[in-house]
């Protein structure tokens, strides 16, 4: 129960700082063909408890058109024991507004490059939780050939490659100001 009210939180906390950053909201599911959205037009989030990752935005159902603009939900880990965070609570703190973050990014365009979606993502956590060191632990997978184009991952694995093309939004954000 408490990483229910956690999670919660963390949402409430990173849908204010999106709006007070004036991005549009999530759309919301009121909308969906499917047979239930949840029982209400909020955003549904659902802890779980994954095999490997930490959380996944998923679409529920998409306008017509171009851009091509989605409502969401988000999946998130309910206990972080795998390690990565100090705790159950910095996992939610962490993760809830990444996810959410791509939800809002779906609200403009649902076909993003995924390195700006998981750069930005990151940078949109950090302006919820300035003080946690997420965005900061993938870092060192830039700067390891900073020569390479943000768009360009590595050959592999490039999870860590595309968190950490964050370096560009912070740069624009230090640079400019958050509204650039």
């Amino acid at each position: 129960p408490d990483a229910v009210v956690v999670a919660a939180q963390a949402a409430d906390e990173a849908l204010d700082k999106f709006e007070q950053l004036g991005y549009r909201p999530p759309l919301g599911d009121g909308d969906s063909p499917c047979a239930s959205n949840g029982d209400s037009d909020a955003i549904d989030i659902y802890l779980l408890n994954f095999a490997a990752a930490d959380g996944q935005a998923a679409f529920d159902h998409c306008q017509p058109g171009l851009p091509q603009r989605c409502a969401g939900f988000i999946l998130v880990e309910n206990d972080f024991r795998r390690g990565g965070y100090a705790d159950t609570a910095e996992g939610l703190r962490t993760v809830v507004p990444h996810e959410l973050f791509h939800l809002v990014q779906d609200a403009y365009d649902a076909g993003v490059e995924r390195w700006w979606a998981e750069g930005s993502a990151q940078w949109a956590a950090k302006q919820v939780y300035p003080e946690l060191q997420d965005l900061e632990r993938f870092l060192p997978d830039y700067f390891e050939a900073p020569w390479r184009p943000l768009n360009v991952p590595p050959s592999g694995v490039v999870t860590n490659f595309l968190y950490a093309t964050a370096i560009w939004p912070v740069f624009l954000s230090e640079r400019f100001d958050a509204g650039v």
